[in-house]
């Protein structure tokens, strides 16, 4: 099954990812509308496809995504497996705006479960990640603007 699941993807990878974007997109419509065990089942199953197919990114995104389903249906137990999960592979993988999603549901989280020391900690974390990457982001910005300049400059000395 993994090898036909594999090809497929090789083949057809567009139509597998456009797939289970949209399973992710209806599990999150789901929660808004209260349909919380549907979108605990398609998360799952997505994060199953994800895993097989080798797609850790979109893996790591429905984990957290179940975890804040638990979190939001004051399931603090299952909530806080699947965010120390989605927290460890993050930090494995160094998927800098997953982990600022997944530090601010712990925060809340630990806010939830009155243990206000972690809950400072990962809001602290959330917030100093957060700025970090909005700054990198306002430095790439700032570089693509330079460079851009630089061939403006360069095709007008031409001309």
């Amino acid at each position: 099954m993994l090898k036909k699941a594999n090809l497929f993807y090789k083949t057809k990878p567009h139509f597998v990812n456009n797939y289970l974007a949209n399973l992710t997109n209806q599990s999150i419509v789901a929660e808004w509308h209260g349909g919380y065990n549907l979108a605990s089942k398609n998360y799952k199953y997505v994060i199953k496809k994800y895993d097989t197919i080798g797609n850790e990114y979109n893996k790591l995104v429905n984990i957290n995504n179940l975890g804040g389903n638990y979190l939001d249906q004051n399931l603090l137990d299952s909530a806080k497996h699947y965010l120390s999960l989605a927290e460890s592979l993050g930090n494995k993988q160094n998927y800098p705006k997953i982990l600022r999603d997944v530090y601010k549901n712990k925060y809340i989280l630990y806010q939830q479960k009155r243990e206000f020391e972690s809950a400072l900690n990962y809001q602290l974390s959330y917030q100093n990640l957060k700025d970090s990457i909005s700054s990198l982001t306002s430095i790439l910005k700032m570089a693509a603007m330079q460079k851009e300049f630089e061939i403006q400059l360069d095709t007008e000395k031409k001309n």
